[in-house]
């Protein structure tokens, strides 16, 4: 069984490893694996895209929701009947 760790616990282990901390002191003071904390730490690692800065988090919340648009685009589509007749479907 996989332990549940809070988001603010994460922050703060990040947080530490990002002040210095190794990701062997914190797994052998707080308990998660040095893998998690590593996973944590690059999530929360931000990127430059298009100028603007985003975490692998923000990336994600994103994509999911591009992929709900483009769901409800396509039932729209397919609602208002523009497929009808069309050799696409």
């Amino acid at each position: 069984m996989s332990i549940r760790y809070s988001q603010d616990f994460k922050d703060s282990l990040v947080k530490l490893h990002q002040e210095g901390r190794s990701l062997k002191s914190l797994t052998e003071e707080f308990g998660p694996s040095k893998d998690s904390i590593a996973i944590w730490v690059k999530q929360a690692t931000p990127v430059m895209i298009q100028g603007q800065s985003k975490t692998l988090k923000d990336v994600k919340q994103l994509e999911k929701r591009l992929a709900i648009l483009a769901i409800k685009a396509i039932l729209v589509f397919l609602r208002t009947g523009f497929c009808q007749g069309s050799k696409i479907l």
